[in-house]
């Protein structure tokens, strides 16, 4: 049929989007939120011939109740018994000959998780500001079979509100600290974000466009004053007892992953950082030993030099975006380059 998403009703906390032709038997139909956007971004079309039409509560159609949304203990839905508890009772998740995931003390048996992500300020900051609230919310999220939980944006929520850099908020702390022993009770593993936001353990919000321009994801790779910072921000989140457990997350076997940085790769779509520049330079060093030697290398297949006239291996331009998917002497470094700044990191990481 033709026409455009025309109506939009809503049906309890539902929208629903409908266009009818006239004549015609033929229903589109959209329902929850994408129908609202939906309606939203259609091009403006003419309704003529079109009818609208409302779903409403009777014989055919019955109203969605939310308010129980939550798996039922003891329901259909209940996959609690499915997740083993206490999380680590089998020790720590490690790889096994075969490379598969599996427990120290059960090494020939596979695990496998199914996890789910979750952001802290929200469950935490929001909907679970009580220890009861925190203790139902675990058991909520076992019912529904997962047994492994990733605070994401960790960092932002426990410095949010901080005064000084590297200081935890006590209450944020506090339930963080909670939740973790109410998981593990529960049979759900941690997967740890060590840092996540752009301006790490900072504080102040780490979500706004002021904490992404500290850029430490990229400053990390060549910044030696970002590198002590996640250093110690991750000592004091990890080497701390939690008062719960009575352990560390580093000893914990409930914390099954720390992920070092989130999202932490090199793109350049927003323009290769300043900051490259020396290692860049030091890397060419290392390769070629001089300026002749790197000139005779960056030569294309047309016999073009594509190193500037007058560069030195001091004073080498940084390359640029476009150079990235170039197909040439000067691209093939930049890639070799870029492998090479991510394997330094990580085993500086380890």
């Amino acid at each position: 049929m033709g026409g455009a998403f025309g109506w939009i009703r809503t049906v309890g906390a539902a929208a629903l989007a409908v266009a009818v032709a006239a004549g015609s038997q033929a229903v589109a139909a959209a329902a929850g939120p994408a129908a609202g956007a939906a309606a939203a971004a259609a091009p403006a079309q003419d309704t003529a011939g079109q009818v609208p039409w409302t779903a409403a509560e009777g014989a055919e159609w019955r109203a969605v109740d939310g308010s129980q949304a939550a798996v039922a203990p003891g329901s259909a839905l209940d996959m609690s018994r499915l997740v083993e508890a206490p999380a680590g009772k089998y020790g720590r998740v490690i790889l096994n000959e075969r490379g598969r995931l599996a427990f120290e003390k059960q090494p020939d048996r596979r695990v496998r998780f199914f996890g789910c992500s979750i952001a802290p300020h929200q469950v935490l900051g929001q909907w679970c500001t009580t220890k009861d609230d925190i203790r139902r919310w675990a058991e909520a999220v076992r019912r529904q079979g997962y047994n492994l939980v990733r605070p994401h944006f960790l960092d932002h929520y426990l410095t949010g509100a901080s005064r000084a850099d590297l200081e935890f908020d006590p209450e944020a702390l506090d339930r963080f600290d909670y939740m973790g022993a109410c998981l593990k009770e529960n049979g759900i593993y941690l997967y740890v974000d060590a840092m996540t936001s752009w301006r790490g353990y900072k504080a102040g919000p780490g979500w706004t466009e002021r904490a992404k321009g500290e850029a430490f994801k990229s400053r990390i790779f060549f910044d030696d004053a970002v590198r002590d910072h996640w250093r110690a921000g991750v000592r004091k989140l990890l080497d701390r007892v939690n008062p719960y457990t009575k352990m560390r997350l580093s000893e914990d076997p409930a914390a099954a992953v720390v992920l070092f940085f989130n999202e932490q790769n090199l793109n350049f779509y927003g323009g290769i950082p300043e900051g490259f520049a020396g290692q860049w330079r030091a890397w060419l060093r290392k390769k070629y030993g001089s300026a002749e030697a790197l000139r005779k290398a960056w030569t294309d297949a047309g016999g073009r030099g594509l190193l500037a006239d007058g560069a030195t291996l001091e004073n080498v331009p940084l390359f640029e975006t476009r150079n990235v998917w170039q197909a040439d002497p000067r691209a093939r470094d930049v890639g070799l380059f870029i492998y090479d700044v991510h394997a330094e990191l990580l085993d500086w990481y380890v």
